[in-house]
């Protein structure tokens, strides 16, 4: 498996996958206090690093090394052999540029919580310092710009990987993976942004759940 498809694996199932299963949870702050720390209840750390940790290291890795790479091999016969995961060199830019946001947003984002966490606060006061924190327009405008920089990395890099392993050969086949693709980013910012509004000034953007309590 070249680096380029464990990149794209490493993307896709353990990393993708977990960033919809925690946006789900996330989405419980919406509904207030209560619901918010009981979706923090059952979490097991050790699968945590084990699923997610460990594959972003290995995608950020891989990610860093292909950015350094040249576009296309001197030796290539096809200069655009480089682009064929990717609509065209802007979107590979943009894969890139928004690559390089999400890692530094990732950092600032688990160091962020694994410090509460180590600090011994329970889910409760988590939840507390989570307001706090994102009530402040530093912490607010860094989490919009990290959230809209994962939303676009997920919706470019999904049919990428699809193209990729060889789901998308034809271009109807390709189009169809890229809206499918730009729905669920589309999806993803519009909850998360959500989440947000809860933590930065009390309430969902797009309302809170029935019976919900701040």
């Amino acid at each position: 498996m070249t680096r380029e498809r464990i990149h794209s694996f490493t993307g896709v199932f353990p990393l993708s996958a977990y960033l919809l299963l925690h946006v789900y949870e996330t989405s419980s702050a919406a509904s207030g206090r209560a619901a918010f720390i009981d979706g923090l209840h059952g979490r097991v750390l050790a699968l945590e690093v084990l699923l997610v940790l460990l594959p972003l290291v290995v995608h950020a890795l891989l990610g860093l090394s292909l950015w350094a790479r040249p576009s296309s091999p001197p030796s290539s016969p096809d200069p655009a052999a480089a682009l064929r995961p990717y609509q065209s060199a802007a979107f590979r830019t943009i894969q890139r540029v928004t690559g390089v946001v999400v890692l530094a947003f990732l950092i600032l984002h688990l160091g962020h919580t694994l410090a509460l966490g180590a600090a011994g606060l329970g889910p409760g006061a988590i939840y507390d310092r989570l307001r706090a924190d994102l009530g402040t327009p530093l912490y607010l405008g860094t989490y919009v710009t990290g959230i809209a920089a994962m939303s676009v990395h997920l919706g470019t890099g999904l049919p990428a990987a699809v193209r990729r392993f060889g789901f998308a050969a034809s271009d109807t086949a390709f189009l169809r993976a890229r809206m499918i693709a730009g729905a669920v980013a589309l999806i993803v910012f519009a909850v998360s942004i959500n989440s947000l509004g809860h933590f930065a000034v009390g309430a969902s953007f797009f309302g809170a759940a029935p019976g919900g309590t701040p």
